[in-house]
């Protein structure tokens, strides 16, 4: 799949909805609100908003459990991440199909070491079945679409994916 007209975010919410996700569940910083826009703006999907991170993993690995579909978390950066750790721990040991999403800081600033920039990939690779960070936003919806996949492949377990600066990452 194509990102198209090249608005990474779009083809996020498109590629949710082509793998039949129809429920996100999220805690977003600056980095991901152009994704929660695109959310908001299909009818097949549903962003419920979380009060802290710990509660956007847990409603996502409930909601996996109890329909038996991929569920999705979408986090901040690494505060973020770091927040919903334990129940992304939760459905690794239990085998949940999870699919965590999370922006991180434009790339061109990463060699200053921003505020909430960390190796997103590294940090959640203990504890999921496949974790990535995508490069080119050409990357994005085949990345999406493994880390769906993958997630609900037996055995199933969480997957993560990395997107840098949703509205802004280049090919």
């Amino acid at each position: 799949m194509s990102t198209g007209s090249g608005n990474v975010s779009v083809a996020v919410a498109d590629t949710l909805v082509a793998y039949g996700v129809t429920a996100v569940f999220g805690n977003p910083g600056t980095t991901e609100l152009p994704l929660v826009q695109a959310i908001g703006q299909r009818s097949e999907l549903t962003y419920y908003l979380c009060l802290h991170e710990s509660v956007a993993t847990g409603m996502a690995a409930g909601y996996a459990i109890a329909t038996g579909r991929a569920g999705v978390s979408l986090l901040h950066a690494a505060p973020g991440l770091a927040n919903g750790l334990g129940n992304v721990y939760n459905a690794f040991r239990n085998r949940v199909p999870l699919v965590v999403l999370s922006g991180q800081q434009d790339r061109r600033h990463q060699l200053l070491n921003p505020v909430l920039y960390s190796d997103l990939a590294a940090m959640m690779a203990p504890f999921c079945k496949w974790s990535w960070e995508a490069q080119t936003a050409e990357e994005v919806p085949a990345a999406l679409g493994r880390a769906i996949s993958d997630a609900l492949a037996p055995p199933s377990a969480p997957t993560f994916l990395s997107i840098p600066s949703i509205s802004k990452l280049n090919s």
